[in-house]
């Protein structure tokens, strides 16, 4: 995950470099349009007070902040809607971060080796156990108690049902049933468990 984020860093503050241009960029054709007003102000004074120079003037400032207002619009235009990077530069960053989450993807698939070795290695031993523990119960009731048949007063109950739960065990299939379940993934059988 490190080079990855190290890559998300690098985006993340393209983006915020833009964001900050942007702001930038907002707040200078704030200061134009008040320029755009101040002429447009001298203007008027020019014309009601016939000033012909302050006329000038404002006409010169308002030909200035008009021009920078378009530019500073075909700026933000830019920023706001045009990629940041080249059409090569984002195929290599895709290709980098797709490079990268396959490579860190391999290192968790090993890391996962050890933990599906110990649960399957639990399960055979739960396997087991259960097994061992069922050919018990069958010793102690055939062997020991020679219980063989359903009816045998071992089997029932004080008003007379028949009750096997002596004589059988019932297996815990948690721990063989979570290995079980995943022992078919492509994953596992990829890693050879």
């Amino acid at each position: 995950m490190k080079k990855l984020n190290l890559i998300e860093k690098e985006l993340t503050e393209m983006i915020q470099k833009r964001d900050r241009d942007i702001e930038e960029y907002k707040e200078r054709i704030e200061q134009v349009k008040n320029q755009i007003d101040q002429a447009n102000k001298k203007i008027e004074e020019a014309r009601v007070n016939v000033d012909i120079e302050l006329n000038k003037e404002g006409q010169t400032e308002l030909w200035e902040a008009k021009h920078t207002l378009e530019l500073y619009q075909k700026n933000l235009d830019e920023l706001q809607n045009k990629p940041l990077i080249s059409k090569e530069e984002y195929s290599s960053y895709s290709k980098k971060i797709k490079s990268l989450a396959t490579e860190e993807d391999k290192e968790l698939e090993l890391s996962l080796t050890d933990a599906l070795k110990e649960l399957k290695k639990v399960a055979n031993q739960s396997l087991a156990n259960n097994k061992k523990a069922q050919e018990l119960i069958d010793v102690l009731t055939v062997d020991i108690c020679k219980v063989n048949e359903m009816k045998h007063p071992y089997n029932l109950t004080s008003n007379g049902s028949v009750d096997l739960s002596k004589s059988r065990y019932n297996f815990n299939h948690e721990i063989i049933g979570a290995y079980s379940q995943i022992e078919n993934l492509p994953l596992v059988k990829r890693l050879d468990i």
